[in-house]
């Protein structure tokens, strides 16, 4: 059972990734600062519309033509 679980995670992870998700514009190694008063990071922002769409890793995401 256990590995029956492990497989389909496994899977569905990978399907996941092997889709590109796409945004209006993308942000790529900036750095980034949450407002909280952490330290600043590394990371892409995604933005669609007017929204911030998505903040981190975002290697498999892509940018609209």
């Amino acid at each position: 059972m256990t590995r029956v679980i492990l497989f389909l995670l496994l899977f569905i992870s990978v399907s996941c990734q092997s889709q590109k998700q796409e945004y209006d514009l993308i942000l790529r190694h900036g750095i980034i600062y949450d407002g909280s008063g952490a330290k600043p990071m590394t990371g892409d922002v995604a933005i669609n519309k007017d929204t911030i769409a998505a903040i981190g890793n975002l290697t498999n995401a892509i940018g609209k033509s």
